[in-house]
């Protein structure tokens, strides 16, 4: 019953990489270097789940500072 009721959605992909070119506001010019990185899982329904773990919590400087955590 508990899987039939609380189970998580199926599966999709995990660790599916991604390309995102980055683009210069001001000027609209495509950067020569992409945000690349790795999405932790995507659930049935396009559903995007990303984990993050850490010995503490994250302080205002860590969000301005760490791209992964804003990006």
């Amino acid at each position: 019953m508990y899987l039939r009721e609380h189970a998580a959605p199926p599966v999709k992909a995990i660790e599916m990489p991604f390309r995102i070119p980055l683009v210069d506001r001001e000027m609209g010019e495509v950067l020569d270097l992409p945000l690349d990185g790795f999405i932790d899982l995507i659930e049935e329904g396009d559903i995007v789940v990303e984990l993050k773990t850490a010995a503490g919590r994250y302080t205002l400087l860590d969000l301005t500072h760490q791209l992964q955590l804003t990006t």
